[in-house]
């Protein structure tokens, strides 16, 4: 599953938002100005099979998406339903901490899916 590795990911908590399925980049970006310390934008670090439905994810430190992560020390699993794939940030500012983190390599061809 390392295919997933760096793709950009917002953690919404249903009781912010219910209908993730159908939600709009529109509605996600509003969620992170009114939500900032509730709503969070990151990014995928790993998947393992067994811990089905999780993601391991870096986020971003609120209000500082791109520039700094909320914490250094580990990625937080996070249940895949309360993820939606956005972008928040450039991708260069992923692949670089991805590499500061020792995990980037092989990440230019994840970005071209």
């Amino acid at each position: 599953m390392d295919r997933m590795l760096g793709i950009q990911v917002v953690y919404i908590p249903t009781h912010i938002y219910q209908d993730l399925q159908n939600i709009t980049a529109i509605k996600v970006n509003e969620l992170l100005m009114v939500h900032p310390n509730l709503v969070q934008a990151g990014f995928i670090t790993e998947v393992n099979s067994h811990l089905p439905g999780c993601a391991f994810v870096r986020y971003w430190a609120a209000g500082r998406i791109g520039i700094a992560l909320r914490t250094t020390a580990n990625s937080e699993l996070t249940a895949f339903k309360y993820l939606v794939v956005y972008q928040s940030t450039d991708n260069g500012d992923v692949k670089r901490v991805l590499k500061e983190l020792g995990c980037g390599d092989g990440i230019d061809v994840l970005f071209d899916l």
